[in-house]
């Protein structure tokens, strides 16, 4: 589990909370936590004994440096996390719209390019539950993509995915 970075602590952020599933609590990704609080940034309601996984998560803000207070998720309007696999030719950046709209303005598209042309990363923006975009770094063949996205797709989904 990623350490969280000194001096950062999740405050006000909800937006896990809406973007993830941890297992039989909150089955669906895209869905408010039946425990989160109506008002945006309230908190959890079972904070201190809710489930594991959330416990265990570290969004990208939290756990690494370099990331300014803007990019919070619930200000910036988007959760990041990295997945390596090692079937991937590159880690995973992993980028879950929470304010919709987010990914596809100036600064989201801005920053989707950025990391792509860092060459360090394979891009997924997830903009809801069956809406994905991939972004690969120009060195990654087109034949690559195509297999890179079937195993993405198996590796979150559980099923195969045809990439058109």
């Amino acid at each position: 589990m990623p350490e969280v970075r000194e001096g950062r602590t999740c405050g006000e952020c909800t937006a896990c909370c809406y973007t993830h599933s941890v297992g039989p609590t909150k089955p669906d990704l895209f869905a408010p936590c039946s425990h989160c609080k109506p008002s945006p940034g309230a908190g959890c309601a079972i904070y201190g004994s809710h489930p594991i996984g959330c416990q265990k998560y570290r969004c990208m803000w939290l756990s690494m440096p370099g990331f300014p207070e803007e990019m919070r998720p619930d200000r910036f309007g988007v959760v990041m996390d990295v997945h390596a696999d090692a079937e991937l030719p590159l880690p995973l950046l992993i980028l879950w719209q929470f304010i919709p709209g987010r990914l596809q303005s100036e600064n989201g598209r801005s920053f989707v390019s950025k990391m792509t042309a860092s060459e360090n990363y394979i891009v997924m923006c997830l903009y809801g539950p069956s809406d994905i975009e991939f972004f690969f770094p120009s060195a990654v063949s087109e034949a690559e993509r195509e297999s890179n996205v079937t195993r993405i797709c198996a590796l979150f989904t559980g099923n195969t995915v045809k990439v058109a």
